[in-house]
């Protein structure tokens, strides 16, 4: 996945929708999962929480935007409805993001690959280890969002510790696969040596 990101930051330039520089300093939202979603009670109080003053970009995932329509829950002013990303856009999102509002354990990782602190609208993650450096908070009900998000803007950690490993793996794999297979030839080259002789 760093190599991926890595791959893909590379390739950005351009991809930024344009209503997400028309809105500098915005924060990115993405929810998705069926606990947050399906009921509309839950997804309601979700999109309430988000209401504010600063621009929030939310590329609607298919499931989400079903359950606003079924729901009619309308979306607050400072919540600017996208269509769904493609990779690099959404890269590029995260990258420019203030802050990244998110319930896809994917979209966490990258945020912190991206150097950009996350509020996880969840009640756990599977990435424990970005909230013990304090670059993820989790906000595991609507009515705690407002202050992570003012805790994660107030100030990000001085480090960030490359917890995911350097993003060079695939070039370590290849390398250990074409190892492998040498040795597979070799064994084989002797084998049939052995049986020649």
């Amino acid at each position: 996945m760093v190599d991926a990101f890595a791959w893909a930051a590379e390739r950005t330039d351009g991809k930024l929708p344009s209503v997400a520089r028309e809105h500098p300093g915005y924060l990115l939202l993405t929810l998705h999962r069926p606990e947050n979603v399906d009921d509309p009670l839950r997804l309601a109080a979700w999109i309430g929480a988000l209401a504010g003053d600063r621009p929030v970009i939310f590329p609607i995932h298919p499931r989400t935007r079903a359950s606003l329509e079924r729901a009619a829950v309308r979306l607050p002013a400072n919540l600017v409805p996208i269509e769904p990303a493609g990779y690099l856009q959404m890269v590029a999102l995260e990258r420019g993001a203030a802050l990244v509002a998110t319930d896809s354990g994917g979209v966490q990782k990258e945020a912190y690959l991206a150097g950009v602190p996350c509020v996880t609208l969840r009640t756990e993650t599977e990435w424990v280890e970005m909230v013990q450096v304090g670059w993820n908070r989790l906000a595991p009900t609507p009515e705690l969002v407002q202050s992570a998000i003012a805790a994660a803007l107030s100030g990000t950690p001085a480090t960030r510790p490359p917890l995911y490993g350097d993003g060079l793996a695939a070039g370590r794999i290849v390398a250990a696969m074409e190892r492998y297979v040498e040795r597979r030839a070799e064994t084989g080259r002797r084998a049939v040596e052995a049986t020649l002789t």
